[in-house]
């Protein structure tokens, strides 16, 4: 089993950090972000990723919550593992992970 609830409001949490961190394209060309809440273990799988700032490493979603990725993405089978399960039960279309294409942008980004 994930663990995982409702976010809070925008409001009450405007800003989370994630480790573990993935990026997620659905077949619609969507972008969703996937990760583990930093100091929790709590999966959150965000709405549709509308803006990304690579220098600051910032997502923005349509909620508008802004999702600060600055330690490097998840590699651990375990993370993988769990992190595609969450993908697979909440979004029923074929997915792809862009993680490492958006990675390497913020890297080069502050080169």
């Amino acid at each position: 089993m994930i663990p995982s609830q409702r976010a809070p409001s925008v409001n009450e949490q405007p800003v989370v950090r994630l480790r573990e961190w993935r990026v997620i394209s659905a077949s619609d060309g969507k972008l969703y972000l996937l990760g583990l809440r930093f100091q929790h273990k709590q999966v959150r799988l965000t709405t549709e990723v509308q803006a990304i700032d690579y220098v600051q490493r910032l997502l923005v979603t349509v909620s508008g919550r802004r999702y600060l990725c600055d330690e490097p993405p998840g590699d651990s089978l375990a993370s993988a593992h769990i992190l595609i399960s969450a993908v697979h039960a909440a979004l029923p279309m074929p997915v792809s992970d862009v993680t490492h294409a958006v990675w390497a942008e913020m890297q080069r980004r502050l080169n």
